[in-house]
């Protein structure tokens, strides 16, 4: 399947989700999805079953729902991805099976027809209980240039639910799509896959103080995360859910889902890890994009990959966002020093003493600037300046020390 299907990678523990839901429009058994590209939807008629809302991902290739029954507790989801080098079923089908194999050698993937469905069912391994059993059953169907993709699993499966499961299949259908129907489809929210989808799930169960039902979402995003709040191991999802614990454990009434993300990269690039701290703002920004402190905080990611150029960008729309923001004038004032670009750092100091007059680190930070014009007699000044009205003596003092040691003549060795 598409590239950005992120189900698979997960495995069933999200699907295992049962938590409550934000019913789609229609009545509450019966979906109707659409992607804005196509001129068709895919109609599930399915009596026992709570949908969420459809969603799209980021590069739009990619809608899909999930549903569960609490009767059966068999759980689904639909997908929908815009595949234009596909023609048939089977060769969904076997896209999606060289992924899952290429993911997991050990997984054992079985093919079968269901009326125009190729089924695809996972196994577990062998145990020493019993013969591996189906933990997943894809079911495939090609339809104008679109692989339609459901995924069902049972939590407790025995062999007789595969029949329940796949009778699932009987209430599906490709219908015309209306008008009204592409217009909504064209207003789906956008996030990054499932997976993200679970996780607002969770930061509405944080926001309602259902944080064991928040934990039991995370969990199946990341079962290893901690409470520690310094824990950063693993994907942002394992960051988002330590920064969720955190959260729930000073038992505030919680963040939503662009603040958890947010803070979840501030952990990661406090762990050194800012790749996936800017994976982390990335996501936050898609569902708050003006979030001056999430930008802010880009900005020193992009820092710590050396990217000035970048950071600079993300300062300054920051600065946008908020005027006459200190924290952000001298992270800029830093980011044109190190650039070199020493006339912009001497203006941004203005700006800060113009809006902060009894701001002692004005003083600190046009010495550093007068460092680097090689000026160290001027920047010793500057430091004592700096000290005299309240700034940090040791570092005033260790930037005097190094001034002193740039004055020292060089001996010659002999």
């Amino acid at each position: 399947m598409s590239k950005t299907t992120g189900l698979p990678r997960l495995g069933a523990a999200i699907l295992f989700m049962t938590a409550a839901f934000s019913v789609a429009p229609a009545r509450g058994d019966v979906l109707v999805l659409t992607h804005p590209d196509a001129m068709w939807s895919l109609r599930m008629d399915l009596p026992g079953f709570a949908f969420k809302s459809p969603r799209i991902s980021r590069d739009r290739l990619q809608v899909w729902s999930l549903a569960s029954n609490k009767a059966t507790g068999v759980s689904l989801t639909a997908f929908l991805d815009k595949e234009t080098n596909l023609r048939k079923s089977s060769e969904c089908r076997e896209l999606s099976t060289k992924q899952l194999t290429a993911a997991n050698k050990k997984l054992s993937v079985a093919h079968s027809e269901r009326g125009d469905f190729a089924i695809a069912e996972e196994s577990a391994p062998e145990v020493p209980a019993g013969p591996s059993k189906p933990r997943l059953l894809h079911a495939f169907l090609y339809h104008d240039n679109f692989c339609i993709e459901l995924q069902l699993s049972k939590q407790a499966y025995s062999p007789e639910d595969r029949e329940i499961m796949l009778k699932s299949l009987d209430g599906l259908s490709t219908v015309p799509a209306p008008q009204a129907e592409l217009t909504r489809a064209a207003a789906y929210v956008t996030l990054s896959g499932p997976a993200e989808q679970v996780a607002l799930e969770a930061a509405q169960r944080l926001r309602a103080k259902d944080i064991s039902a928040a934990d039991a979402l995370l969990r199946a995003l990341c079962p290893e995360a901690t409470r520690q709040a310094e824990d950063a191991a693993g994907s942002p999802d394992c960051a988002l859910r330590s920064a969720a614990l955190a959260e729930a454990s000073r038992r505030t009434q919680g963040a939503d889902l662009a603040t958890m993300y947010w803070r979840s990269g501030d952990l990661l690039a406090r762990n050194g890890r800012p790749d996936a701290a800017l994976e982390a703002f990335r996501k936050s920004l898609d569902l708050r994009p003006d979030a001056p402190d999430t930008i802010y905080s880009m900005g020193h990611a992009l820092r710590a990959k050396h990217d000035l150029v970048a950071a600079g960008m993300s300062f300054n729309r920051a600065l946008e966002l908020r005027p006459n923001d200190a924290r952000t004038m001298y992270a800029m004032v830093t980011n044109l020093t190190d650039q070199g670009k020493l006339v912009d750092a001497d203006a941004m100091v203005d700006r800060i003493e113009h809006a902060y007059p009894k701001e002692s680190r004005v003083w600190y930070c046009r010495g550093e600037i007068m460092m680097q014009r090689g000026r160290f007699t001027e920047a010793m000044a500057l430091f004592e300046k700096a000290q005299d009205q309240g700034f940090n003596a040791e570092q005033a003092q260790a930037k005097i020390k190094e001034c002193k040691t740039a004055l020292t003549p060089r001996k010659d060795k002999d």
